[in-house]
């Protein structure tokens, strides 16, 4: 989870000079589970997109007319997750018999 810094220009005059649009995401992770001591790294953070939807709504109280954005922000991570294990290799016995 994060977000995304958008600057809103209406005719290249700035409306507002900084949005903060959130992002979440889940990634399933297969073998995982919550109790394991896992190891979290997110890389390569990048903003792939960003999408404005316009809803126009006229209020007939004030005549006026209103403009909701939706904004979504499409990001693209990178995220590794590993657990360490110890091994125990009983290194003092052969591995073969050889007579």
């Amino acid at each position: 989870m994060g977000v995304v810094p958008v600057r809103l220009l209406v005719d290249d005059c700035v409306i507002y000079p900084l949005l903060e649009v959130p992002f979440q995401g889940v990634v399933e992770c297969t073998g995982a589970e919550p109790d394991d001591e896992t190891n979290i790294q997110k890389h390569d953070l990048h903003v792939e997109g960003i999408v404005f939807s316009p809803i126009q709504k006229y209020d007939t109280a004030t005549c006026a007319l209103n403009l909701h954005l939706i904004i979504k922000a499409i990001v693209k991570a990178c995220v590794i997750v590993s657990r360490e294990e110890i091994l125990k290799v009983n290194a003092a016995s052969q591995m073969c018999n050889c007579d």
